[in-house]
């Protein structure tokens, strides 16, 4: 492949290897609620900057954005590709492109040669193989050499679009060592906790309270439109003959099924914002049920390489049931509300009596002790880092930023997090390392310097999404 570049004709038509192990991840995950207020057009592919975009843009785009994945993930793909929004990264793709357009950037035929020779993924015994990366394309992403450079000429343009909006941002001697701090420094605590699930056993309500519960509160237990579904699955668009033809002359599931020995099969009764049994969650489809009546056909419908033709069985307007019909549901609410209440307000107890014992100073206060006069849980903590996890508490990024803030033998503030309520005193805070930063300032300081350039494209690229819709 390398050899035809020496073509000039040739090498007009060919793009650049592909990016993605430099794109930065928010390009992958992010804008996803952006994209989605894109303005819909007739063919249902939105546009960007005023331009429709096309289905042959948009289908391209998706493959673009699935092979930089396939790149990334290998064989994980598969399984974690229900995790991707294949529709917002397409969207953003194509909008960061129109921007690289609009700005004449574009990639070179010598970068596309450095690039393909550089990547690992084409390399055998320590050295690029060419065969290897004509096998690679045709039967690991079963694309033509051609496409797949034509996408990499584009994700070039990109990462070139990246590096021009960031060019200008730096990073401080001093935010680096803050950085550096904040990922490296450890400390432990002690803390007395009032978990909310000690307390379930103390809440026995009566079926007056439950009623006088749901009553007041009734709106909470509503129950969503809901549908049951009838589909046919297929293997590909065209597997039924004349298939739209057939559902505008009114065709019935069964006779199409039968017609091609395809089963019927139902989902049952599922919440419209809830995934749909045995297949899997989908906006477009979710948007479409709401104005389906009861036998009506939607469809067919691409979901994870798969074909669907649904009909509605049966539609559930929203309603609030009896409450005869969910009284473990009301129960379960009301203890999980009132067992909360009962921890916050023991804990509230504790910390007054901790600030009447000794403010400021607990050099004489025991937390074991006060926590079995209030019939608490009271833990030492070893040394743990910010962003770790605390097992029965959860995350640390609350305990660490209020226990990193104390003075020696203060106590915090009442802490609410979803396990429960809590009150820290630091125990230990060891000096982060001086000599290991010295050797690592140089990455570490690359690395904090991506990470502000991620955090500032990604303002741009929000407001550049927004900008492509007239906002």
């Amino acid at each position: 492949m390398l050899r035809k570049f020496h073509n000039k004709k040739i090498q007009k038509r060919i793009w650049i290897v592909l990016l993605v192990f430099i794109l930065p991840g928010f390009v992958v995950w992010g804008f996803s609620s952006s994209v989605r207020s894109m303005k819909e057009t007739d063919s249902g592919y939105g546009k960007i900057f005023n331009r429709s975009i096309s289905r042959e843009k948009y289908i391209e785009a998706v493959r673009a954005v699935e092979t930089q994945l396939q790149m990334q993930l290998g064989d994980n793909f598969d399984q974690v590709r229900k995790l991707f929004d294949l529709k917002s990264m397409a969207l953003q793709r194509l909008v960061m492109l129109y921007e690289a357009e609009k700005r004449r950037i574009r990639g070179s035929d010598s970068e596309l040669i450095n690039y393909i020779q550089k990547d690992p993924s084409f390399y055998r015994k320590g050295v690029f193989d060419n065969n290897l990366y004509e096998q690679v394309i045709k039967y690991g992403l079963h694309l033509q050499p051609r496409t797949y450079e034509e996408m990499s000429r584009q994700n070039l343009a990109i990462r070139k679009l990246v590096e021009e909006v960031t060019r200008e941002v730096k990073v401080s001697a001093e935010q680096i060592l803050e950085a550096y701090n904040k990922e490296n420094e450890q400390l432990s605590v002690s803390y007395i906790g009032a978990i909310p699930a000690d307390f379930v056993q103390d809440i026995n309500p009566s079926d007056a309270q439950l009623k006088e519960y749901f009553d007041k509160n009734s709106l909470q237990f509503k129950k969503p439109l809901s549908f049951n579904l009838e589909y046919l699955a297929l293997d590909s668009a065209d597997q039924i003959k004349d298939l739209n033809a057939r559902i505008e002359n009114k065709e019935t599931l069964e006779k199409i099924a039968k017609d091609n020995n395809i089963p019927v099969k139902e989902t049952g009764l599922f919440a419209e914002t809830s995934p749909i049994p045995g297949i899997s969650l989908s906006q477009e489809i979710s948007k479409s049920l709401q104005s389906l009546k009861q036998g009506d056909l939607l469809g067919p419908m691409e979901i994870e390489k798969k074909f669907y033709l649904f009909r509605t069985k049966e539609r559930k307007e929203p309603f609030i049931p009896e409450f005869k019909d969910i009284k473990e549901e009301i129960q379960a609410r009301f203890v999980k509300i009132k067992s909360r209440e009962m921890a916050k307000a023991r804990i509230e107890e504790c910390a007054q009596k901790i600030k009447n014992l000794s403010p400021g100073n607990l050099i004489d206060v025991d937390f074991n002790k006060l926590a079995k006069d209030f019939s608490l849980k009271s833990v030492t903590t070893g040394l743990f880092k910010f962003g770790s996890y605390i097992e029965g508490v959860g995350a640390s990024d609350d305990f660490f930023t209020a226990a990193g803030k104390l003075k020696d033998n203060a106590a915090s503030g009442v802490i609410e997090l979803t396990s429960g309520f809590y009150i820290v005193k630091l125990k230990d805070k060891p000096a982060v390392d001086e000599k290991k930063f010295s050797e690592e300032k140089v990455k570490f300081g690359e690395k904090v310097l991506n990470d502000k350039k991620q955090e500032f494209f990604d303002k741009f690229l929000t407001e550049l999404i927004k900008k492509s819709q007239g906002g």
